[in-house]
């Protein structure tokens, strides 16, 4: 597949090109000089919002919580799960993550439905546990596929993974005018390639642009009128 012959291609160069700076071993780097594969469309599917809460109406107790946060933050799931009181500052309304997929450190802020959830969740947090989603033996929770899936099924709900709550925070975002250099920003994508797949969900955004023209062009409408 495209998808699998560039991921090689990039480790490649990748490879070479350390080679290259760091070890001097090599004087070039091949690989550069071969093309790309054009790839497909990257997948994107998101809820309406009465899909949403029939979702969430669906969760267990204690799977609302992660929901809700992958659903108004755009976090991974990793992060989600992994996520520990001392990354939550209540005060400054923020989550720091520390290690993202991208290996950079990303400020996520938080609604007023957030922090109040987890001012809610602070009350009642595992006395031993540093995490915010535990079990009741203060353990992290590993794996949460089977509890959304059983979820998913009640919901009436098809072709839906927990990753694409991701691509419901960023739509919902587009969709309600927010620019999309602010959307990459939140998503901590490093550039905007990957933010682009949501710029078509609002193209009404684009129309203050156009409009200016009709300022520039009203003489021109009004002459040709006559």
């Amino acid at each position: 597949a495209p998808g699998t012959i560039n991921r090689e291609l990039n480790l490649m160069r990748h490879a070479f090109s350390m080679a290259v700076k760091e070890w001097e071993w090599v004087k070039d780097n091949p690989v550069k000089r071969v093309s790309m594969e054009k790839e497909p469309p990257g997948r994107l599917r998101y809820l309406t919002d009465e899909e949403f809460e029939r979702l969430f109406n669906a969760c267990n107790g204690w799977l609302k919580p992660i929901v809700l946060v992958a659903r108004h933050t755009g976090m991974r799931r990793e992060n989600i799960l992994s996520l520990k009181w001392n990354q939550v500052d209540l005060s400054r309304r923020i989550i720091l993550l520390e290690h993202t997929k991208n290996n950079e450190r990303l400020g996520i802020p938080l609604n007023d439905t957030l922090t109040e959830l987890f001012r809610r969740l602070s009350k009642v947090r595992h006395i031993r546990s540093p995490y915010v989603f535990s079990r009741s033996d203060g353990k992290r929770y590993v794996e949460i596929k089977r509890a959304f899936q059983k979820a998913l099924k009640i919901a009436e709900i098809e072709n839906f993974r927990f990753h694409d709550l991701r691509h419901c925070f960023a739509s919902s975002l587009v969709q309600r005018g927010v620019d999309l250099y602010k959307v990459q920003r939140l998503l901590g994508h490093k550039d905007n390639r990957m933010t682009q797949r949501y710029a078509h969900l609002a193209p009404e955004n684009l129309r203050d642009a156009v409009l200016i023209l009709d300022r520039k062009e009203e003489k021109i409408s009004t002459n040709l009128a006559q």
